[in-house]
């Protein structure tokens, strides 16, 4: 299970992934259970939403896995092994919020703080594709030992930056969903999660995000989110002011 506080705007919200255990004290609280893999009897006053997401089983055979993935995420991930294109997995958050960041500037979204990324430090993986010692592609995951999931979280890139190959951008993107994968398998995971897909949209960013995570063979699946009234409310305004939740 993955519980922790954080800030939102003046608030103080909790949150807990992949388990549920709400109380009726939740009702007046700021309180989100994320990623429940079915539909619980828990409050009936806690509102629930429903999410969709691409997952890779990881108990499979390392060939059984990669043998899903299209011919081009295949081919792409052979040419940037070929580029040399180095990936490493390790825990360093001021690395990634500092290429995040950068990321985030040119994609004019939202950056979070990094007080928000180090709540959950204990919970968080990071890994890094490379090319000639310089970061080209970052990935933050949110891992539960317990459940066995671990959830891509954030992902960031140099694909904005009009000083690199963006073809060399996507292998490497796609060498390191690859690396990651295998590495969470050998940890003893035994779900993937891409991170979730937004169906029925007709945003091609949103569009070429789902295309990508759809390519590696995973199963689509829902979920469901279940919030506390208070909260809902909150992170409706959100979404309408900044796209902060």
């Amino acid at each position: 299970m993955v519980q922790y506080n954080r800030s939102f705007y003046i608030f103080r919200i909790s949150e807990q992934w992949f388990q549920i255990n709400a109380t009726w004290k939740d009702l007046f609280s700021f309180r989100a259970f994320m990623f429940i893999d079915a539909i619980v009897k828990t409050n009936p006053f806690l509102l629930r939403e429903k999410t969709f997401t691409y997952i890779i089983h990881l108990e499979q055979k390392s060939e059984d896995i990669k043998r899903k993935f299209n011919q081009n995420v295949q081919r792409e991930i052979n040419k940037a092994i070929t580029q040399n294109v180095e990936c490493s997995h390790e825990l360093n958050l001021n690395k990634f919020y500092t290429f995040f960041s950068e990321f985030a500037k040119l994609k004019k979204i939202y950056q979070p703080k990094f007080d928000s990324m180090f709540v959950l430090k204990d919970n968080l993986h990071t890994s890094f594709a490379k090319l000639n010692g310089e970061i080209i592609v970052a990935h933050s995951y949110i891992k539960d030992i317990e459940t066995g999931v671990v959830r891509l979280f954030q992902s960031a890139s140099k694909r904005l930056d009009h000083h690199y190959d963006k073809n060399i951008i996507g292998q490497a993107n796609k060498l390191l969903t690859f690396s990651d994968i295998e590495y969470f398998k050998v940890q003893g995971y035994k779900i993937y999660d891409f991170g979730g897909v937004a169906l029925h949209t007709q945003n091609k960013s949103l569009l070429g995000i789902n295309h990508f995570k759809k390519s590696f063979g995973g199963q689509l699946i829902y979920n469901y989110n279940y919030f506390s009234p208070l909260l809902y409310v909150l992170r409706k305004l959100s979404q309408w002011i900044d796209k902060r939740y």
